[in-house]
C-alpha cells in the first residue's frame, strides 16, 4: 500500500453498538430562515427574472451526515438513500438506516482487541449487499476479510493471508455472488482474490502475468482503484454468461502510471501504461470509473501535493483504445475517487450530471469528463452511487455526506 496518511485518533464515542443521533448541522435557527427569506424576496424584486430554484443554487451540494467518529473514513458502501456503511482508521465501522440521522457502531471485536497491543487496524474496503449483509477488508496487518449476515452482531473471518507484506487495496463485486479483491505484491505478484459465493470463501488467482516491477503497488485511498465490469457475451453456454473484466490502477514506480487489466474472465492479465498520469512513490492512479459507452476515467496524481492539478486525470477513449488528457479544465488537485452517475440532476449545471470526482481539496462535476466544474471545497476521500441513484461521500474526521439534488 503506497498511500499512508497519518492515522486519525479514535473517537471516544464510537464504542460498542450504541446508536448516536446526528446533531451537527441538523437544525437551523428560525431567525436564519427569516433572513434567508428576506434576502430571497429582495433578490427577486431586484431581478424579476430570477427564480427561487436558480437562487437556491448557492445551497451546499453535499448535505452533511456527520458520524460520531473522528476517524478518517475511506470505505463507503451505500445500499440506498437511507442506508449506508462506512469504515476507516482505527477499525471504525458504522451504519446508518435513516439517512444519517443516527449512526450505529458495529466493531469487529478481535480487531479492536488487536489495536490495544499493536498499531491501529485500518478498514478501507467494504461492500454492503443490504443493511445486514456486509463484507469488509483490512488494509495492512493482519491481512483479513470479514463478513457478517446480521449487521455486525457477529463477524466471521473468511480470508487471511499470512505474508507480512500482504495488504488489501480494494474489494468489489460484479453481482450478488461474484467478487474480486486485490492487494499489494506478494513474491513479486499483485495479489488477486476471487469469490463466487457472496464473499463466504476466497481463492487466490495465480498467474505469471500478475508480476509487477519492484516498487509498483496499489493505493488504498477510496476502495476504487479496482474497477469491475460485465460485458454481455454471445450465448455459448446455457444459461449464457457475461464476460467478466477487471482493471487495477497502480503507482509507485517512476514513470507513467500502469493499469493491470483482464478482459478474459480473469484468466490472464496485461499491463498498460497511462501516460497522462505520472507514477512515483506517492503518485499514480487512485480511482477508476466507466460509463456504459465504455469511456473510462482514471484520477489520482500526487497525494503529497494535493493542490496540484498536474497529472491528475486521464480518459480512455474506447473508439481509438488510447489514454489521453481531457480537452478542458481538469479537476483542481489530487483526486482520490471518481464515479459515473446516471439519472442525477445537478441544480447549477446542465440537466444531467454524469461524473463526480473528490479529493482532499474539494470535488468537481462534469457532463462529458472533458470539462470539470467546481462542486465543493469540502475534503472527501471516497464517493459512491447507491443502486437507487443516491450519491454518498465520506472523508476525514468522520465526515459523511449525501448529494443534495434539491
Amino acid at each position: 500500500m503506497l498511500h499512508s496518511p497519518t492515522p486519525q485518533p479514535p473517537s471516544q464515542f464510537a464504542i460498542g453498538t450504541t446508536t448516536y443521533p446526528h446533531i451537527a448541522g441538523k437544525h437551523q435557527s428560525p431567525h436564519g430562515s427569516f433572513w434567508r427569506l428576506v434576502c430571497l424576496t429582495l433578490c427577486i424584486a431586484i431581478n424579476p427574472l430570477a427564480s427561487p430554484r436558480s437562487l437556491a443554487q448557492s445551497a451546499p451540494p453535499w448535505m452533511n451526515l456527520q458520524t460520531p467518529s473522528i476517524s478518517s473514513l475511506r470505505g463507503l458502501s451505500p445500499v440506498d438513500r437511507n442506508t449506508a456503511w462506512v469504515c476507516g482508521s482505527h477499525s471504525a465501522l458504522f451504519r446508518t438506516i435513516d439517512q444519517g440521522k443516527s449512526w450505529t457502531s458495529h466493531p469487529i471485536t478481535e480487531l479492536k482487541n488487536l489495536t490495544l497491543s499493536s498499531p491501529p487496524v485500518e478498514l478501507r474496503s467494504i461492500h454492503a449487499f443490504s443493511a445486514e449483509c456486509v463484507v469488509v477488508a483490512t488494509a495492512g496487518t493482519p491481512c483479513r476479510i470479514y463478513r457478517t449476515q446480521n449487521a455486525g452482531t457477529t463477524w466471521h473471518c473468511v480470508f487471511e493471508h499470512p505474508a507480512k507484506e500482504a495488504f488489501i487495496d480494494g474489494l468489489k463485486f460484479y453481482d450478488s455472488n461474484q467478487g474480486i479483491a486485490f492487494g499489494d505484491p506478494v513474491d513479486g505478484k499483485i495479489m488477486v482474490l476471487r469469490t463466487e459465493d457472496q464473499g463466504q470463501s476466497w481463492t487466490q488467482i495465480q498467474h505469471d502475468s500478475l508480476s509487477v516491477r519492484d516498487g509498483e503497488a496499489g493505493f488504498a485511498a477510496s476502495n476504487s482503484s479496482l474497477m469491475l465490469s460485465q460485458t454481455p457475451n454471445t450465448p455459448t453456454t446455457n444459461p449464457p454468461k457475461a464476460e467478466l473484466s477487471l482493471w487495477i490502477g497502480l503507482g509507485g514506480k517512476v514513470g507513467s502510471a500502469p493499469i493491470l487489466s483482464s478482459k478474459e474472465n480473469i484468466t490472464s492479465f496485461k499491463m498498460t501504461s497511462v501516460e497522462p498520469i505520472p507514477s512515483h512513490s506517492s503518485a499514480g492512479i487512485f480511482s477508476l470509473a466507466q460509463s456504459p459507452a465504455g469511456k473510462v476515467i482514471a484520477v489520482g496524481g500526487d497525494y503529497k501535493t494535493p493542490d496540484s492539478p498536474i497529472g491528475n486525470i486521464a480518459i480512455f477513449d474506447p473508439d481509438v483504445q488510447e489514454w489521453r488528457k481531457p480537452i478542458g479544465e481538469p479537476p483542481r488537485g489530487f483526486r482520490s475517487c471518481v464515479v459515473y452517475i446516471e439519472q442525477a440532476n445537478i441544480p447549477e449545471g446542465p440537466s444531467k450530471l454524469h461524473w463526480i470526482t473528490v479529493g482532499p481539496t474539494g470535488s468537481e462535476w462534469s457532463n462529458d469528463a472533458e470539462h470539470w466544474h467546481p462542486l465543493s471545497v469540502d475534503p472527501y476521500h471516497a464517493v459512491q452511487v447507491a443502486p437507487d441513484g443516491s450519491i454518498w461521500t465520506c472523508g476525514p474526521m468522520g465526515r459523511v455526506a449525501i448529494y443534495n439534488s434539491h
